[in-house]
């Protein structure tokens, strides 16, 4: 009704200047700056009115206004989630302030975002990482006799970058403690640095990402380390903490840490599904073991393998490694399995001698490896 309208309008301080044939003229006072268009001033009416008070038509009509991109973030968020919580890990969420003093560990004092009113000098920036409030969790729970800890966070890293804030999403992994409890079957198992490398492997399988590089990291705060880099950009860093940081923390005993670029990773999530034939014929296994220089890791045995034989090699496997006094200073043995197969034909020892030949000779030129036969 016409009144109401207008007991409306005036309740809400917006002044009717005029009413020429049915159509207002109104006045909106500057603070309302949400009512913008006549739209707005229909919106006021009803909710104060109220939308149950509405009769609906025969025919209801939903129109579509416009297309959105589609939000990957909180699909892939939960396809991590539940990879980790299948896997005994444990949600965490920390506080995003923090204190200084950990960044100037770190050495980047420079780029914090600094409270300007701290209530207290432990909480006086933005934290620059999500490692050391994770520690603070678990220093927490290892004080209360839970030692055993598989932890994860989804969070956000605040920066001073040239004149400039930024956040950063990130996911931290931490895991500490044992991966397996003390039984009748056997004794507790700690946890190790290959743990930590096979739950980052899992994420990237899980979300599709193959390509990216793996180098040995330099990050100060490692006690060791690996990086994982894709397109000039570091995915994911994980290793042992260095003692320093967990002292830092109050943390006594064994982190393994893993920091994922979540941006990076969004950038390059693939939920395209690849398959193949299952092959008709055998794989055949052929070990060799290799006398290294100790600067030579397994990884670049691999590349260079993949790269030898790209038709017939499916996997390569170090099932054993010796430093000791059996063998020259300096040196290192590795014992090493490799899968050869071919998809359309069984392989005769013809085929399989000619690849391992063919190695063998790759691995004496490329590393000067002496080779066990």
């Amino acid at each position: 009704e016409k009144e109401f309208v207008q007991k409306t309008l005036a309740a809400l301080e917006i002044e009717i200047i005029s009413d020429k044939d049915g159509e207002l003229l109104l006045s909106v006072p500057p603070y309302r700056v949400d009512v913008q268009r006549e739209a707005d001033i229909t919106e006021e009416i009803l909710r104060i009115y109220g939308y149950d008070n509405i009769e609906l038509g025969d025919n209801i009509y939903a129109g579509f206004v416009a297309p959105f991109a589609e939000n990957n973030t909180d699909k892939i968020q939960k396809i991590i989630s539940d990879l980790l919580v299948g896997n005994g890990f444990y949600e965490i969420t920390t506080n995003s302030l923090t204190k200084s003093a950990y960044s100037a560990t770190l050495g980047m004092t420079e780029t914090d975002v600094k409270i300007l009113n701290p209530l207290s000098e432990t909480l006086d920036v933005m934290r620059q990482s999500l490692m050391f409030s994770g520690l603070e969790v678990i220093a927490h729970n290892v004080n209360r006799r839970q030692k055993d800890l598989k932890l994860y966070e989804f969070g956000k890293t605040y920066h001073w970058i040239e004149g400039k804030y930024a956040e950063r999403r990130r996911l931290a992994l931490y895991l500490s403690g044992n991966s397996a409890a003390e039984s009748w079957v056997g004794k507790s198992v700690a946890v190790n640095f290959h743990d930590i490398k096979s739950v980052v492997g899992s994420i990237l399988g899980k979300t599709g990402i193959q390509k990216y590089e793996s180098t040995i990291g330099s990050n100060g705060h490692f006690q060791y380390s690996i990086e994982l880099t894709a397109r000039t950009k570091t995915l994911a860093s994980m290793g042992t903490l260095g003692k320093e940081i967990l002292k830092l923390a109050d943390v006594k005993q064994e982190v393994f840490y893993a920091d994922i670029d979540m941006e990076l990773l969004e950038k390059m999530y693939n939920n395209k599904v690849v398959y193949q034939e299952i092959s008709k014929f055998p794989e055949v296994r052929r070990d060799l073991s290799l006398v290294l220089d100790k600067q030579v890791s397994f990884q670049q045995i691999s590349e260079i393998a993949f790269k030898q034989e790209k038709k017939l090699m499916k996997a390569i496997n170090v099932f054993d490694v010796y430093e000791g006094d059996k063998i020259q200073e300096g040196k290192k043995s590795y014992s090493v399995s490799f899968m050869l197969q071919d998809l359309e034909q069984t392989l005769t020892d013809e085929v399989i001698d000619k690849a391992m030949n063919k190695l063998m000779a790759t691995f004496e030129k490329e590393f000067g490896a002496i080779i066990r036969k």
